[in-house]
């Protein structure tokens, strides 16, 4: 036998139940985005971003060679700074070993003995320089002549997240009326015409 003080008690409590759910969600939703407004989340935030990006599957660059100065070159060629006439040779053996491109990620500011034969080396075979900003940040310091026009000018810099881990780098960076874009974006360029270079 049907009950019917029974059937709407039975829905008052299904309402309540449902309301209780859009009530806790709404107020879950509010605390994550005051919590996240307020940088409550800051101490974890990228710290879980890190440990998520960690679990996406890893690809080894393909068209990438890294030539490194390590401890053990330093051992066999001497201390650094090296010559410009051995930085020469190294861009030489890049392009004979098929570079389509070279990037020196190392910043030539002064004039030094051998700056003339890094340029033509450098010239042989598409090239990023690099550049960077004044401490202030007014003006851009860069190789001088004869590298300056020996390769296209890329900024080098970078900055750090507030927990001193580098995570990004700014794709282009500008001084006065000059913009540069990170060496990445530029060496992509260079060994890929048409490659966008995002602002």
């Amino acid at each position: 036998m049907h009950n019917p003080g029974t059937s709407h008690y039975t829905e008052t409590m299904a309402r309540g139940h449902k309301g209780g759910w859009i009530g806790a969600a709404v107020a879950a939703g509010l605390a994550v985005a005051v919590t996240a407004a307020t940088g409550g989340l800051r101490g974890v935030e990228l710290p879980l971003r890190d440990a998520m990006v960690r679990t996406l599957p890893r690809r080894a660059p393909a068209l990438v060679a890294a030539v490194v100065v390590d401890d053990p070159s330093l051992a066999a060629e001497g201390s650094w700074p090296w010559p410009r006439s051995r930085l020469a040779d190294l861009v030489r053996a890049a392009r004979a070993a098929g570079a389509r491109a070279v990037v020196l990620d190392v910043l030539l500011l002064e004039p030094r003995p051998g700056d003339d034969d890094l340029a033509a080396a450098l010239r042989s075979v598409p090239s990023v320089l690099v550049a960077t900003l004044d401490t202030g940040g007014a003006r851009w310091l860069a190789p001088p002549p004869p590298l300056a026009g020996a390769g296209a000018l890329a900024h080098g810099m970078f900055e750090l997240d507030h927990d001193g881990v580098l995570r990004r780098l700014v794709s282009t960076k500008q001084s006065g009326d000059v913009a540069l874009p990170a060496v990445a974006f530029a060496a992509a360029a260079l060994a890929t015409p048409g490659f966008p270079i995002p602002v």
